[in-house]
């Protein structure tokens, strides 16, 4: 049956596009959490040299 041949393919492929969404999301949420810590300790050493 070629529709339930489809379905086959298709779970696993979908599981897998789902597993990289996440990734792909949880790596971009690093990224903007790095760069606000990253600002944040911009601001201490300016803080700290009185600008």
């Amino acid at each position: 049956d070629p529709a339930l041949n489809n379905a086959k393919l298709e779970g696993p492929i979908k599981f897998e596009d789902n597993a990289n969404l996440v990734i792909i999301e949880l790596a971009a949420k690093a990224v903007i959490t790095k760069v606000i810590i990253n600002k944040f300790f911009i601001l201490l050493e300016y803080q700290k040299l009185g600008i």
